[in-house]
C-alpha cells in the first residue's frame, strides 16, 4: 500500500477525535461538517464525492488500530 498524505491527514484527524472521545457517528459528522470528503469512486470511474459514515470511520480507525 502507498501512503497518501491527504488521506494520512484525515486519518490523524480521525485518530485524534476519537482520542478526545468522539464516537464514530459523531466523527463522521464532524467530518461532513467541515467538508471533508471521502475518496471514493463511482463504477463508471467518476469521483463520488460522497459524504462520511459510521461503518467507514469505523473500518479505518480499527484499521489505523491494527496498524500501530
Amino acid at each position: 500500500l502507498v501512503e497518501v498524505p491527504a488521506e494520512q491527514q484525515v486519518i490523524a484527524r480521525m485518530i485524534a477525535l476519537s482520542s478526545e472521545g468522539l464516537g464514530v457517528r459523531r466523527i463522521a459528522q464532524r467530518l461532513n461538517d467541515e467538508g471533508v470528503s471521502p475518496r471514493g469512486v463511482r463504477s463508471n470511474g467518476t469521483p463520488s464525492g460522497g459524504r462520511w459514515h459510521a461503518t467507514q470511520v469505523h473500518r479505518i480507525l480499527r484499521a489505523a488500530q491494527a496498524a500501530a
